[in-house]
């Protein structure tokens, strides 16, 4: 074989090499460096808790304009949730005692008592359902009588004082710590309409005295003591 033979020779064999070594290269997979999920909570969640944070902050600074900007993105976010899933109900009704009672204490009483009475409207239809949500009725019921007491309704105060007391009664026998200062409040609403009625001591003295007595809280239970002692008979 000459020498120019054998060169085309070592060519090809060297051509065919790097064809095979090309094709089993650009068969192999590429190595891809793992990347990690992102470790985000969905949106909702999140920005809920930052909402309510926020809100607790400036709520304690008396910042009430911006606390009932943030209540009310809150609301709308908890709005639409129950939209698609009617188990977020539940979360509308306690945002909208918050701004309820934010509402309340601004002496902006239609905004509170619109609150109040959404909220209630939930809780009560919930309590159709399951009897577990009773006690959520009737402590909406005691803010909501304390709003009206404070704004001079006392026959709708009495209403609503009756009913959460007939509830929490049995909530506190069940679990007297849990529920103790809720009939208490609620009782000492109570009492404070029958101040406004002439001939009601001996009422507002039993409504104190059980408020002393199922009261878990010692502000409570002095602020009971104080109407027992000055309605005396």
């Amino acid at each position: 074989m000459t020498l120019s033979a054998m060169s085309k020779t070592g060519l090809l064999a060297l051509a065919i090499l790097l064809l095979v070594f090309l094709v089993i290269y650009c068969k192999r997979k590429p190595k891809v460096s793992p990347r990690r999920a992102p470790d985000i909570t969905p949106a909702p969640a999140w920005r809920l808790k930052e909402l309510l944070d926020q809100a607790t902050r400036l709520q304690e600074e008396q910042k009430f304009d911006e606390v009932e900007t943030l209540y009310g993105e809150v609301l709308e976010i908890r709005r639409k949730q129950a939209e698609t899933n009617p188990a977020h109900e539940p979360d509308v009704a306690m945002t909208l005692n918050k701004m309820a009672n934010l509402y309340s204490d601004a002496r902006q009483h239609e905004k509170a008592e619109a609150a109040y009475s959404e909220a209630l409207e939930i809780y009560r239809r919930r309590a159709k359902a399951g009897p577990e949500w009773q006690p959520y009725v009737a402590r909406t019921l005691s803010n909501f009588a304390a709003f009206c007491l404070l704004n001079r309704q006392n026959g709708r105060a009495g209403r609503m004082g009756d009913e959460a007391v007939n509830i929490l009664r049995k909530c506190a026998k069940e679990n007297p710590d849990g529920y103790g200062n809720d009939l208490a409040k609620t009782l000492l609403v109570l009492a404070y309409v029958f101040t406004e009625q002439t001939g009601r001591g001996e009422d507002i003295r039993v409504c104190a005295q059980e408020a002393e007595r199922v009261a878990v809280d010692e502000d409570i239970k002095r602020k009971a003591r104080k109407l027992i002692e000055k309605h005396k008979s």
